[in-house]
């Protein structure tokens, strides 16, 4: 799902948060984490890992059904499901990795500046978000995600 060309808004750098939220077929909200240090997340991009096959270290858990893996890699994760962060704007589609990674998006739509975790994947938003033309819808239908979820 994430990072294919199938999926809104690929994404192609080496390195993923440890926090990815997925949408679950019953409506719930799939949390998969990766175990990076005793917080689950480090403030930096460098304290998060490289996305490859043999890093099996992924789990997922719905909130709201049955639903749960181990030993997942990052591949096999973005397989679940959609993200659960994600809004349709006509044929396309705002999303993040998470709440915060949706949330800084806005900011950075905004033009407002971004002093957290996420500053260096900014450089990945796609021009379409940023578009002048469109950016105000894609922060609209962002908040409202935000809002109902």
């Amino acid at each position: 799902m994430l990072g294919k060309r199938t999926h809104p808004a690929p994404y192609s750098h080496p390195r993923i948060p440890p926090l990815i939220e997925l949408a679950c077929k019953c409506g719930g909200l799939i949390t998969c984490t990766h175990p990076v240090n005793s917080e689950g997340y480090s403030d930096t991009p460098e304290g998060w890992w490289l996305r490859t096959a043999e890093d099996r270290s992924f789990t997922a858990k719905c909130n709201k059904c049955h639903f749960s893996k181990k030993n997942l890699n990052y591949f096999e994760v973005v397989q679940i499901g959609p993200p659960y962060y994600s809004a349709s704007v006509g044929l396309d589609h705002i999303w993040g990795w998470n709440k915060e990674h949706l949330e800084t998006i806005i900011q950075y739509l905004h033009g407002d500046p971004i002093t957290n975790r996420w500053l260096g994947y900014m450089r990945y938003v796609p021009g379409k978000w940023k578009a002048i033309s469109r950016r105000s819808t894609y922060i609209k239908a962002a908040k409202k995600v935000l809002k109902n979820n």
